[in-house]
């Protein structure tokens, strides 16, 4: 092996180990940065038979905290949950006095973007306190709530 051989593999070789490590420390990137990943959530809302005056939200997860939004057909929401905190969480009673929670309805995952622990996101005309988006859309599901007969 000549001396020009063995330096084109040693260049060859360092050239390997330059884009190995640029690789790493690009996957690394936003950790090594403080950038964040997009927050994650899921939500399991079953057909149900309650009083009217609440719905169970049989699961939720979320990555950041956030909040569960109970709307029907109309925009504005029937009733917003308490603070939830980063996590999973298991049958999650959401209460409401005034309207009957009843008829086809959808829970929609919010975060808490102001980190306040207060639901803005109508208050805010839809900057603060978004839905969890998966795939461009709201992470939400949708239930069939009736009132039982006694």
């Amino acid at each position: 092996m000549t001396f020009g051989t063995i330096k084109r593999v040693g260049a060859i070789l360092i050239a390997i180990v330059v884009v190995l490590a640029a690789g790493i420390v690009v996957g690394q990137a936003p950790a090594i940065f403080g950038v964040d990943e997009d927050p994650t959530a899921s939500i399991a809302f079953e057909d149900q038979q309650q009083d009217g005056e609440s719905v169970i939200i049989e699961e939720v997860t979320l990555s950041d905290g956030g909040f569960i939004v109970i709307t029907d057909s109309g925009e504005e929401p029937l009733v917003v949950s308490d603070y939830l905190g980063a996590g999973t969480h298991e049958n999650v009673t959401i209460e409401r006095d005034e309207v009957d929670l009843v008829g086809r309805l959808t829970a929609t995952v919010h975060q808490d973007t102001t980190d306040d622990e207060t639901y803005a996101y109508e208050d805010s005309d839809g900057e603060e306190d978004r839905p969890y988006l998966e795939n461009g859309f709201p992470v939400a599901d949708t239930a069939t709530c009736l009132l039982y007969t006694s």
